[in-house]
C-alpha cells in the first residue's frame, strides 16, 4: 500500500506538470485519503496540500479552499504550527481571489499572529505584504501603504533582497492608486534596479508594466507604450505566455486611449486568443469586455452587443458579479446608442438591481465597496437620465 501511495503521488504530480490539473487534483486527493487511512498523516497532509495547489491552478478556487481547510486541520492535529500558519496564508490567498476580503484578512491575521509567536519573521513579512494587497483591492489605501511599508522594513532587516524588491513594486502600485505618481515611479524604479541586480528578469518585466501604468495614468501614452514594449520583449524572451497576454491587453488599452481603435482591436484579439489557449478565464473575460468597448467606439453596435452579452455570461460563470453588473450597464449604453430605448431602460434597471443585491452581501459590501459603488452609480445615473427622457452625452 505504501508503494501504491508513492506511485500515485508521483503520477498525480506528473499530471499536474502536464497541466492536466483536474485529473491531478482528483488523484492526489485519493492518494491523500489512502495515506490518512494508513496512518501516514504527514504524507497525507502533504499530498492533499498538493491537490489543493493543483485545484487552485485549475481555477477551482472553492474546491482548493475546502482541501486546504482539511490540510490545516491535519497540520494542527500533528502540531506542525509553522506549516499550519502557511496553510492559513494560502487559504487567505484563495479568499482574496474569491473576493471575500474580510475572510482573507481574518485568515492572514491568524497566520501573522502565529508567525510572530513562532518567531517566523520571514513568513510574517510575506503575510504583511499579502494583507497590504487585500487592503489595496478594498480601496483602503492608507492601510495598504502601512502594511507594505512594514513588510518592506522587515524584508530589508532580514536581508531578503528579492522580497524587498517585490514589496517596492507593491508600494509603487499603492502610491499609483493614491495618485502619488512621483512616489510611485520612484518605488517602481528602485524595484526595477534591484530586480535587475538580482537577475530576476520576470520580476523586472512585471515592474516595467507598473512603470508603464503610471505613465498611462499621467496621460504620457508614448512613455507608457515604450515601457510596455520593453516588458513585452522581456516576457517573450522568457516565454512568459501569461505575462505576454496581459501586457498585450495593456498595450491595447493605451491604443484605445489614443483613439487608434483598429490597432487596439487587433491587439485585444491577440491577447484574447492567448488567454483562452492558456485557460486564463478571468483575464479573457476582461479582454472580451475591452473588445466590446472598442466595437462601441467604432460604432459597430451589433458586435458590441454580442461581445458584451458573452462577457456577462463569462463573468457570471466566474462568480465576478461586480464585473458582470458593470458590463450589463455598458450593454445598456450600447442598446441606447443602437436606438433601442426600452431595452436599454430594462438593462439599466437590471444592472441597478444586481448592484443593490451585491451591496447586500456582507462579503462584497465590505470587500468590494469601491467597485460595486462605481457600477451602482453608473447604472443609477443612466437610469435617471432615461426616466427623465434625456439622452446622456
Amino acid at each position: 500500500t505504501v508503494t501504491r501511495i508513492r506511485i500515485g503521488h508521483g503520477r498525480g504530480m506528473a499530471l499536474g506538470f502536464l497541466r492536466r490539473y483536474e485529473e491531478s487534483a482528483e488523484l492526489l486527493q485519493v492518494v491523500g485519503r489512502a495515506a490518512q487511512e494508513l496512518g501516514w498523516l504527514t504524507r497525507a497532509a502533504a499530498v492533499k496540500g498538493r491537490a489543493a495547489a493543483t485545484a487552485h491552478a485549475d481555477a477551482q478556487l472553492e474546491k482548493a479552499l475546502a482541501i486546504y481547510e482539511d490540510v490545516w486541520r491535519q497540520q494542527v492535529a500533528l502540531g506542525v504550527r509553522s506549516e499550519a500558519a502557511r496553510t492559513l496564508g494560502k487559504m487567505g490567498m484563495l479568499c482574496r481571489a474569491l473576493g471575500d476580503y474580510p475572510k482573507a484578512l481574518e485568515l492572514y491575521q491568524r497566520a501573522l499572529d502565529e508567525q510572530m509567536e513562532l518567531g517566523d519573521r520571514v513568513g510574517g513579512a510575506a503575510t504583511l505584504g499579502n494583507m497590504g494587497i487585500v487592503y489595496q483591492e478594498q480601496g483602503d489605501f492608507p492601510r495598504a501603504l502601512e502594511a507594505q511599508q512594514q513588510a518592506l522594513a522587515q524584508k530589508i532587516a532580514l536581508g531578503d533582497g528579492p522580497g524587498a524588491a517585490a514589496t517596492l513594486g507593491n508600494l509603487g502600485s499603492v502610491h499609483g492608486a493614491l495618485g502619488n505618481y512621483t512616489q510611485a515611479l520612484t518605488a517602481f524604479r528602485k524595484a526595477l534596479e534591484q530586480k535587475r541586480k538580482l537577475g530576476d528578469e520576470a520580476g523586472a518585466a512585471a515592474t516595467l508594466g507598473g512603470i508603464a501604468l503610471v505613465h498611462q495614468q499621467l496621460g504620457e501614452y508614448g512613455k507608457a507604450l515604450a515601457a510596455y514594449k520593453r516588458a513585452l520583449e522581456q516576457q517573450t524572451k522568457l516565454n512568459d505566455r501569461v505575462g505576454v497576454a496581459e501586457t498585450l491587453g495593456n498595450i491595447g488599452i493605451v491604443h484605445h486611449s489614443l483613439g487608434d481603435y483598429a490597432r487596439a482591436l487587433s491587439i485585444f484579439e491577440r491577447a484574447l486568443g492567448q488567454q483562452r489557449a492558456l485557460r486564463e478565464t478571468a483575464s479573457a473575460a476582461r479582454t472580451l469586455g475591452n473588445i466590446g468597448i472598442v466595437y462601441r467606439a467604432l460604432g459597430d453596435y451589433p458586435k458590441a452587443l454580442a461581445t458584451y452579452r458573452e462577457t456577462i455570461k463569462q463573468k457570471t460563470a466566474l462568480g465576478d458579479r461586480v464585473g458582470a453588473a458593470r458590463t450589463r450597464a455598458n450593454l445598456g449604453v450600447v442598446q441606447q446608442d443602437f436606438g433601442n430605448r426600452e431595452k436599454a431602460l430594462a438593462t439599466f434597471q437590471e444592472a441597478l438591481a444586481r448592484c443593490r443585491m451585491i451591496c447586500l452581501t456582507p462579503c462584497e459590501r465590505l470587500g468590494q465597496t469601491r467597485q460595486v459603488l462605481v457600477a451602482h452609480q453608473s447604472a443609477e445615473a443612466l437610469l435617471r437620465l432615461h426616466q427623465g427622457g434625456r439622452q446622456p452625452s
